[in-house]
């Protein structure tokens, strides 16, 4: 006997399946249903499978897997340039932090300190002015932060620490920033 209760409508395939919680329960609803419900429709549930959209399974007549649905698809291709995208964003950073690393070496510790201060600081202030605006330009807050970041790896990887402790408490008033416009995906 069809349950009412976990009847639901699938966006995947557009129409209404019975959605079970686990692979277990849906072959045994098939096991115990089939010969019943191919009585009534003259077919019957050969195959469960995992539904994304619906995060459960479904039972379906036909045989064979045929692969991943149109959405599924849609999705996997949307992941993949997502990955794509990371990864190119993984080597702008890795250029840049190598870049900066090579101005820094050529720097005494005086101009490190002072170039680190005055950099750190800069984009600190334009991130408090973004943010205390209505309108936040996401992109510009997206470069700042990625900026912010790069500064940050390269004080850290050159060994380079604040002086005295005002500084270390800016730092840790930037790095407050940082974390909060990374955890804002800004």
């Amino acid at each position: 006997m069809k349950p009412n209760k976990s009847v639901v409508y699938c966006n995947n395939c557009e129409r209404r399946k019975i959605l079970f919680e686990t692979e277990k329960k849906a072959e045994n609803f098939m096991k115990f249903n089939n010969d019943e419900i191919e009585s009534k429709s003259g077919y019957s549930p050969q195959r469960s499978y995992y539904c994304v959209f619906c995060m459960g399974w479904h039972i379906t007549s036909i045989k064979e897997n045929i692969g991943l649905s149109k959405k599924e698809k849609i999705i996997e291709e949307f992941n993949q340039q997502k990955d794509l995208k990371k990864v190119v964003h993984q080597d702008i950073r890795t250029e840049k932090i190598n870049e900066l690393e090579n101005k820094i070496k050529e720097m005494e510790d005086f101009q490190k300190e002072k170039f680190f201060s005055d950099n750190i600081n800069n984009i600190n202030d334009e991130i408090k002015i973004l943010l205390n605006n209505d309108n936040i330009d996401e992109q510009k807050l997206k470069v700042l932060r990625f900026n912010l970041d790069i500064l940050c790896v390269v004080r850290k990887k050159t060994g380079f620490k604040p002086p005295n402790k005002q500084e270390k408490k800016r730092e840790q008033e930037i790095e407050e920033w940082r974390l909060w416009c990374e955890k804002n995906g800004y």
